[in-house]
């Protein structure tokens, strides 16, 4: 395999840690008043879920804002160790954030604590 191939396939690795994680920026597509399938629809699934007393909450771990260093870092370690380290770098500020569903609809939602 010739060095061009091995460096595309780094790279296309690299892609993949990158796909199953959402910006904390989907929250922006909500809005107070919409029913659970609506949020579903606009955001997707959550990666969890609870309940108690009437109010139902989606819990979703997004990401957070990353610096371009980390952009460069992540991506310069996903070459060199052959995407490994994509998996990691798909993980780099992750905050859990939450939907509250009252009555059947939003009527709250942001980052948890």
């Amino acid at each position: 395999m010739n060095t061009k191939t091995l460096v595309a396939a780094a790279f296309v690795v690299s892609l993949i840690g990158c796909v199953g994680t959402q910006p904390a920026s989907k929250l922006n597509e909500l809005s107070l008043g919409m029913s659970k399938a609506e949020v579903i629809a606009a955001i997707g699934s959550p990666d969890t879920t609870r309940a108690a007393d009437g109010v139902e909450y989606l819990i979703y771990e997004l990401q957070g804002r990353v610096t371009g260093g980390q952009k460069a870092s992540c991506g310069l370690a996903t070459v060199f160790t052959w995407g490994m380290a994509a998996g990691v770098c798909a993980n780099i500020n992750l905050d859990d954030y939450f939907v509250k569903i009252e009555d059947g609809v939003v009527a709250s939602y942001g980052r948890v604590g």
